[in-house]
């Protein structure tokens, strides 16, 4: 017989935004799976927000650890590169 798990949002959302849980293809599957419940359990824009907090902790770990002119100079590369294959996609 199926059983219902109850996973607590709070939960749920740690899963969709850092789904570390180790190495390999169980915890990226886990992070899509949750993400999926996420949205269709209307957590949506708080998983999004907690996103973008993630993004902006590794930046300054990044940061910290390379400093700010080579992640200047990286972000600048990045940029011409998207803008190259924007280009190459209009064509």
């Amino acid at each position: 017989m199926p059983r219902i798990v109850e996973i607590p949002d709070s939960f749920l959302l740690t899963i969709a935004v850092y789904g570390n849980m180790g190495d390999g293809d169980l915890p990226d599957i886990m992070r899509i799976w949750a993400q999926k419940e996420c949205r269709r359990l209307g957590l949506q824009e708080e998983m999004i927000k907690l996103q973008k907090y993630r993004l902006r902790e590794l930046e300054i770990k990044i940061r910290n650890v390379m400093g700010d002119d080579a992640i200047d100079k990286l972000g600048n590369d990045i940029k011409k590169v998207a803008k190259a294959i924007n280009k190459v996609i209009r064509e």
